[in-house]
């Protein structure tokens, strides 16, 4: 069972190291991210953030929701607030 997680592990490494060959774009890189994470735990909802340093302020790159009804959040502007994306953004 550990071997099987390690091996898992060392797979998911590789798939998403060769990602970074790939000449999709943003949404699609991310989009294949997930499916790489998902194959190693339950991953149901995922979003990617990038952020300016110098703004007060980060846009969803890759948004995806179970629960969300609304239209799509991706390429969204958030303003730094006191949720946990903002926190790890101001402290690193």
């Amino acid at each position: 069972n550990e071997r099987r997680h390690a091996e898992a592990l060392q797979h998911a490494l590789f798939r998403i190291s060769s990602l970074s060959a790939d000449e999709g774009d943003q949404t699609t890189l991310c989009a294949k991210l997930h499916l790489i994470i998902g194959d190693l735990l339950p991953v149901k909802n995922l979003y990617v953030a990038e952020h300016d340093p110098d703004a007060a302020f980060f846009r969803m790159v890759y948004y995806v929701d179970e629960t969300w009804r609304g239209s799509s959040r991706t390429n969204e502007l958030f303003p730094y607030g006191d949720g946990l994306t903002s926190l790890v953004l101001r402290t690193g």
